[in-house]
């Protein structure tokens, strides 16, 4: 835990920076991730992946990270992805006011007796947290397809009138 003279208060208060819920030890790093999520919202990025199977289209990280680091550049600011056995975490911090924000979700447990094929489900596992979580911490949107795709009236087969 660190000391810090808050510019806007004439006390100390103390940093945590492992702390993920908001309190008054990370609030200038969660200020500066909600200009984030702004900043998201002005650049309008297209989601770069598709799935043609079930027809939906995703964000790639490659859709997400430029975007990232021109913020985080902007800002003064970094972040990291981590992983452990059963969650991954990203860390965001403010080197202004050396305050950090984490974003967490638990992973499924690997089970594969091939090396080859863990190595893969890992890979995999380690793309879609690190997507997940910066969508996460972002509030990375686009407008629900679902809804507009489902027809305005409903008439079940096979029934007769």
């Amino acid at each position: 835990m660190k000391h810090a003279k808050n510019k806007n208060m004439d006390k100390t208060i103390n940093i945590n920076l492992n702390s993920s819920q908001p309190s008054i030890d990370n609030i200038p790093v969660r200020r500066k991730i909600q200009k984030g999520k702004k900043f998201f919202l002005e650049r309008s990025i297209k989601q770069g992946g598709t799935n043609r199977f079930q027809k939906y289209s995703y964000f790639r990280l490659d859709d997400i990270i430029p975007v990232v680091v021109e913020f985080m550049e902007k800002e003064n600011m970094i972040s990291w992805f981590d992983m452990k056995k059963r969650r991954a975490k990203l860390t965001i911090c403010d080197l202004d006011s050396n305050t950090c924000a984490e974003y967490r979700i638990p992973l499924p447990k690997v089970e594969k007796a091939n090396t080859t094929e863990a190595m893969k489900t890992i890979g995999a596992l380690q793309t879609y947290a690190e997507r997940y979580l910066y969508l996460q911490a972002f509030e990375i949107v686009v407008p629900d397809t679902i809804e507009q795709e489902r027809p305005t009236t409903f008439k079940p087969k096979n029934i007769r009138e």
